[in-house]
């Protein structure tokens, strides 16, 4: 959930599926809650159990002149870099989950 541009806005009933808050698509740590262009992300989590499965889609939106946002699809550049980002977290994690299992209090 880390990984999310600017966290985790949403989460449905089951934990399954995520949605990022709004950034902007040229600079991943910008806010763009109120920016001419917005992105935003949705992870889904199909499997139940490991190895999962993940459908990642990035959005973007376009501010209308009445202030609305309208939807657009799927960016796959966006999506792409998200899925390279989820990859290199869920690496780098693997090599850190010692930690707890090597402390050894006596």
């Amino acid at each position: 959930m880390s990984v999310l541009p600017h966290g985790m806005k949403e989460e449905s009933l089951n934990g399954r599926e995520l949605t990022s808050g709004y950034f902007n698509p040229r600079n991943w740590d910008e806010d763009a809650t109120d920016m001419p262009e917005r992105a935003y992300a949705k992870v889904l989590i199909l499997n139940s159990g490991r190895p999962y499965k993940l459908d990642v889609n990035v959005f973007k939106e376009k501010r209308l002149k009445d202030g609305t946002y309208k939807s657009g699809s799927v960016d796959k550049k966006l999506t792409k870099d998200l899925v390279d980002r989820l990859k290199d977290a869920l690496a780098d994690r693997r090599e850190d989950r010692n930690i707890i299992d090597d402390f050894r209090a006596f």
